[in-house]
């Protein structure tokens, strides 16, 4: 197993139980590490939850590829594409795109993304369990704006028999995805209000 140094500089983003690190050698990848004890946990249902989707032949466009696992200075971490514009700049996650581009943003406009995201993830059964402003990036190309999805799928509850449900059941991961885009489309109405 490949080893790397990460060092805090490198630091791209930290969330709730996981930080994420700037891929040493390839500055088209991340890597996740562990924050806390249950970010390792988290590290693996979504690892295996995007491994069951790429093992399925499922190449599915509004979801960061997963490469898998590497020993790091900070334990074990999963490496993942970078989300970046098509120009080659850093992608925004939606909580700062909104805040950048709040002037000439209108509600409906991050409405119809939402609606586009939430198509993507029924036409190839994915179980989104937390959509939100912080796990939802904007890659902006020739033909405007596109969110994807870099955390929230797959489970978040630790490891349960929901997480292989979602994968044995495409109905049940529709369903938890439709009931999830509920609440995270209240929200964004809540942000324009």
């Amino acid at each position: 197993m490949e080893y790397f140094y990460l060092e805090e500089r490198a630091l791209l983003a930290e969330g709730n139980k996981r930080f994420c690190f700037q891929h040493p050698d390839d500055s088209g990848k991340c890597i996740k590490v562990k924050k806390r004890k249950d970010g390792w946990e988290e590290n693996l249902i979504e690892w295996f939850y995007l491994k069951s989707l790429s093992f399925k032949k499922k190449e599915v466009p509004c979801l960061v590829k997963c490469y898998g696992w590497v020993s790091t200075n900070m334990g074990y971490g999963v490496v993942f594409d970078k989300v970046v514009d098509e120009d080659g700049s850093d992608s925004l996650v939606l909580k700062s795109f909104i805040k950048e581009e709040y002037e000439e943003l209108s509600c409906e406009t991050v409405l119809e993304m939402a609606e586009e995201l939430k198509k993507y993830c029924l036409k190839y059964s994915v179980a989104v369990t937390e959509p939100n402003e912080k796990n939802i990036m904007v890659r902006k190309d020739a033909s405007g704006c596109k969110l994807v999805l870099i955390d929230g799928v797959g489970g978040r509850e630790g490891l349960s028999i929901k997480n292989i449900l979602y994968i044995l059941f495409p109905f049940y991961a529709r369903r938890k995805t439709k009931k999830q885009f509920l609440r995270f489309e209240k929200k964004i109405k809540i942000w324009f209000n």
